[in-house]
């Protein structure tokens, strides 16, 4: 509720509807200013001809995440609070540690994408993968954090599976781009469907090795960055949107309005977190930071603790 539901919520009945007035000035559906606009943002729903970003625009990853969090939590909580439940966990965890065995990963993702209606479930407009699916990863995320052992059976294969998700990348793009072959045509889609559930487990799981065997430290640098994530992620496109609106426009060559987006929406994004979010619990409330500890001076303390021996 607090990391995902609450930044969540506030953006999008704040920022969010920016990119809304943004679309709708640019297309000529509207004109005026943004305090114009806001009353007509809740005028039907996004995307079925309406304003109202009801998936918070690019806030959507938060919303289905924050479903996936609720749906799956009384299977989490039975894993880990049941003996039936553990047992089921650590045998998951210790099927996949076996060689191999951890590309099985992929085969529910390729039974759904072969058979989910791509106009019902099976729609991949958000992000490139249905809904369905991906709860299929939140959960093997979980059986793979839960398992010691499956962790080190991924560090050991972190090269086996860089070979492996450059092999099937290039079958991958093969399948899809190729012209010489016209034998393939027919097979094309469901192959590069089946083809594309490896490519991106073997990426995952090569990332998750060499991640966890040569990421395994912190720094202030990296603590910094952590927890500043969230919130860049929640801030980027509507600082984006809002720059690019203006650049765009500017008699300038395209590369140079790249590079002065780029940049300028970067030192924009860490300037509004910096100076308006990460100093102040309120801020970091809405954003889904976790607060500011109070901390009293030990200095301070010392000092009322001998005024108060002194008084009695």
């Amino acid at each position: 509720m607090l990391r995902l539901f609450i930044p969540l919520i506030v953006g999008m009945f704040t920022h969010v509807a920016l990119h809304v007035y943004l679309e709708n000035l640019h297309t000529g559906r509207f004109s005026g200013s943004f305090f114009a606009f806001y009353p007509h943002y809740f005028e039907g729903m996004y995307g079925f001809g309406g304003n109202f970003a009801w998936m918070g625009s690019h806030l959507w990853y938060l919303e289905l995440l924050f479903i996936l969090s609720l749906l799956c939590l009384p299977f989490f909580l039975w894993f880990k609070r049941t003996s039936s439940g553990g047992r089921v966990l650590q045998a998951m965890g210790d099927l996949l540690a076996n060689p191999a065995a951890v590309l099985l990963l992929a085969l529910p993702a390729i039974l759904l994408i072969l058979n989910l209606d791509e106009a019902g479930a099976g729609n991949t407009s958000l992000g490139g993968w249905s809904v369905v699916i991906y709860p299929l990863f939140y959960i093997a995320g979980f059986v793979i954090i839960s398992n010691e052992r499956l962790q080190s059976h991924i560090v050991r294969m972190r090269w086996m599976h860089l070979i492996v998700g450059l092999v099937f990348t290039g079958a991958y793009l093969f399948v899809e781009f190729q012209t010489i072959l016209p034998v393939l045509y027919p097979v094309a889609d469901p192959l590069g469907k089946v083809l594309d559930c490896f490519v991106v487990w073997a990426w995952l799981l090569t990332v998750l090795g060499f991640g966890m065997k040569h990421l395994d430290f912190t720094n202030p640098f990296l603590k910094y960055a952590n927890e500043a994530a969230l919130p860049f992620y929640i801030l980027h496109q509507t600082v984006v949107i809002i720059l690019g609106f203006f650049v765009v426009q500017w008699d300038i060559p395209d590369l140079l309005k790249y590079a002065v987006i780029l940049t300028g929406s970067f030192f924009v994004i860490m300037g509004i977190y910096e100076f308006g979010v990460r100093r102040f619990n309120p801020m970091r409330f809405l954003f889904g930071m976790k607060l500011l500890s109070r901390r009293v001076d030990s200095k301070v303390k010392e000092t009322q603790l001998e005024e108060a021996a002194r008084t009695t």
